[in-house]
């Protein structure tokens, strides 16, 4: 009788866990669904923010009237015959109203200047209003039909129009920038 007892207890308690175990399973399988989505969101959170870090650390950089400017990459594309150089300026001293990109230079080893002006502010535009202060922002500057056996950039120059009351062209420099070619 003991045993008969036993064997139903045992059979009630596994009927149970069972019942209850498919009862859960939707729910569990919903939050795991739910769990994996954020994962997902946190590691594309990491990677952005990763590389926005790397952006602001980089090394080469000049300052031209309070404005610093860093170069982070320079990619050439073989097939296209193009070269991008893209960096942030970061305006350290009062807020500016504008600032203005006209142009850039690029001297390769051999002592050939290669120029360009088609230069991309934060906006898309070679000029771009209300620059805050120690808000980096990005700029891209394009060379087209640049020589895809230049390993690297002898000097670099970054013209822009001056802060002052008559607007005069300043240039910055960078020198000794190596070009990936992709």
């Amino acid at each position: 009788m003991k045993t008969i007892r036993n064997t139903i207890a045992v059979i009630a308690v596994f009927t149970i866990t069972s019942v209850n175990a498919q009862i859960d399973l939707p729910k569990l399988k919903e939050k795991l669904v739910i769990q994996e989505q954020q994962i997902s969101a946190l590691t594309k959170e990491n990677i952005y923010y990763k590389e926005a870090l790397n952006l602001t650390q980089s090394t080469i950089q000049t300052e031209i009237e309070s404005i610093r400017y860093q170069i982070n990459s320079v990619i050439g594309d073989k097939q296209n015959k193009m070269l991008v150089i893209e960096g942030l300026f970061t305006n350290q001293g009062e807020a500016l109203k504008a600032l203005q990109v006209v142009g850039a230079a690029a001297i390769d080893p051999k002592g050939i200047q290669h120029e360009t002006y088609i230069v991309s502010l934060a906006n898309e535009s070679v000029r771009v209003e209300n620059v805050y202060t120690d808000i980096p922002m990005k700029f891209t500057i394009t060379f087209k039909d640049f020589d895809t056996d230049i390993p690297l950039i002898r000097l670099f120059s970054l013209d822009v129009y001056s802060n002052g009351q008559f607007a005069k062209k300043i240039s910055g420099k960078f020198e000794n920038l190596n070009i990936t070619w992709k």
